[in-house]
């Protein structure tokens, strides 16, 4: 490379520093900026930007951030605000904002004549004019719209020549091209009309319920909301732009508001089909422009509403809410009156064996006692046994009756029917008892077969030590202890001799009964009889 100076007319080498890692490529382009930088555009390794002494100061390519559209860079381009405007081989115009180091790309979705720009050039007005492969078009800044022009506007061909365009110092601009070249006025050759506005043509949907395609057309109903069914598989919208000049240049845009998240280029077809859209409120926008780049008057706004199936309606979804809820009332109601049934049949039960079971014990017991006390002749040690058997069989029952008894469930009625136990079994043989009760709700609760196996478990300890232990003193301590209920029961009895092997089988007893409440059961015969039942917390 070289640099001319006209002044001395004489050529200066221009040596860049340009990477290693950077293939040789075909120079393109050149442009001087104002402030003393130099860009070369290359044909496949994208834009170089250098100082006036050929330091590399930045490298644009389709990999660097900002990135190019391409890296066949064929023509440069700097306008008065400081944009360098950079035209691609296939990649459309680019244009870069020294100032906020931001690159913006416009292509034919966004109104560009054509992808292959051949030449830029700034009116002073601000536009910029850009000759392509196919057609000249013009950028206006000020609401970044393009309109594009023709060889059936006038121009002598559409397809211009790589780097022939020129501004003369009268503001008209030159851009040659494969027919001749084209010269003008850019304040006489533009003319900017709106189109009338978008009409829709034609809608029509296929139906897999009834295996049909309908279709309308929209008249006086356009204004109506189109209402899909949920059977519909899809269904298609048809619009038409009242101008008929190139209209295969026609250029429209969608947006589906509900869905899309704004515009997006739909090219030249003038109709949209959507598949099994979710249920839910749409409005289908569209505007168009024509092939200069005129934008329709009004853009077009469809209402459309997509219905759910049935079961995804809000009056279903309640019905069926209401159905369960409806259920669940029923079962509950149905195992609280089962409940109630069994507590009153426990009731029952407990009234009947107390009242004809217990009399009639109660009756032979005393029968046994007036005959053993009477100065007959008598088997008296045979009386004495049936005597003492009634009246085991009368406590025993009177333990079942109270264990099924459905008004016996809370907690207090444990409490007082231990400490009633207690005295009975203990009290008598002038043993001391020490009852420890924490800090409980009476009022809670229990379930049948804890109450009944706690109440069983320590009878069945109290028994022990009232047979076997020699003790004269127990203490019986219950109630929470952290996380879980705790029941201690402790004499100060013998800790050996016989009670181990004559207790063996109440203890194995008592173990099975912790095990159907889940609580665990420790004894001890160390230091006196102990027993420690563990469950969760009551």
């Amino acid at each position: 490379l070289a640099v001319y100076h006209r002044q001395t007319e004489t050529l200066r080498p221009f040596s860049p520093a340009i990477p290693s890692k950077v293939k040789p490529a075909a120079t393109e382009y050149f442009l001087e900026n104002e402030d003393g930088s130099i860009w070369v555009a290359t044909a496949s390794e994208g834009l170089f930007r250098f100082s006036g002494k050929g330091k590399l100061l930045q490298q644009f390519s389709t990999e660097s951030k900002p990135a190019l559209s391409n890296n066949h860079v064929l023509v440069l381009h700097a306008d008065a605000q400081g944009l360098v405007w950079i035209g691609t081989f296939g990649g459309g115009l680019n244009c870069f904002d020294p100032a906020t180091k931001t690159m913006r790309i416009f292509t034919k979705k966004e109104g560009l004549s054509d992808d292959n720009v051949t030449g830029i050039l700034s009116d002073g007005q601000g536009k910029i004019w850009v000759s392509t492969y196919n057609g000249l078009s013009c950028y206006r800044k000020a609401d970044g719209t393009f309109q594009s022009f023709y060889e059936e506007d006038g121009l002598s061909g559409n397809e211009f020549n790589y780097t022939s365009f020129f501004k003369d110092k009268e503001g008209r601009l030159w851009f040659g091209g494969m027919n001749g070249v084209n010269v003008f006025r850019p304040e006489n050759f533009l003319e900017q009309k709106l189109n009338p506005p978008l009409c829709f043509t034609n809608f029509s949907k296929y139906s897999r319920r009834t295996d049909s395609l309908e279709t309308w057309l929209p008249g006086s109903r356009e204004s109506e909301v189109i209402v899909i069914s949920p059977y519909d598989s899809y269904f298609q919208i048809d619009w038409a732009l009242p101008n008929y000049f190139r209209p295969g240049k026609n250029r429209f845009y969608v947006w589906l508001e509900g869905l899309d998240e704004g515009w997006y280029f739909l090219g030249n077809t003038p109709s949209i089909r959507y598949n099994q859209l979710p249920d839910g409120h749409y409005i289908l926008h569209v505007k168009g422009s024509d092939s200069k780049g005129n934008w329709s008057e009004k853009e077009l706004a469809i209402p459309i509403r997509v219905k759910p199936f049935f079961y995804q309606t809000w009056w279903f979804v309640l019905a069926c809410a209401t159905l369960a809820a409806g259920v669940a009332y029923a079962v509950a109601r149905y195992r609280l009156q089962h409940l109630l049934e069994m507590e009153r049949l426990r009731t029952r039960i407990a009234s009947d064996l107390h009242d004809e079971v217990g009399s009639m014990l109660s009756g032979l017991a005393m029968q046994a006692e007036i005959l053993e006390l009477s100065k007959a002749p008598h088997d008296f040690s045979r009386l004495r046994h049936i005597s003492q058997i009634s009246r085991q069989a009368v406590t025993k029952m009177r333990d079942m009756v109270w264990s099924i008894d459905s008004r016996r469930d809370y907690l207090k009625n444990l409490l007082d029917r231990m400490r009633e136990h207690a005295e009975e079994v203990l009290a008598q043989r002038n043993i001391t008892v020490l009852f420890q009760a924490g800090e409980l709700p009476p009022e809670k609760k229990l379930a049948v077969d804890v109450r009944q196996q706690l109440f069983y478990i320590f009878k069945e300890a109290l028994t022990n030590i009232a047979r076997h232990s020699g003790a004269t003193e127990v203490t019986i301590r219950f109630g929470n202890s952290g996380h879980h209920f705790e029941l201690y029961i402790h004499d100060n009895g013998r800790t050996s001799g016989p009670k181990k092997s004559s207790t063996g089988l109440g203890l194995a007893n008592m173990k099975m009964r912790a095990e159907k409440i889940g609580a665990s059961l420790e004894v001890t015969h160390d230091d006196g009889f102990s027993v420690l039942l563990r469950m969760k917390k009551l």
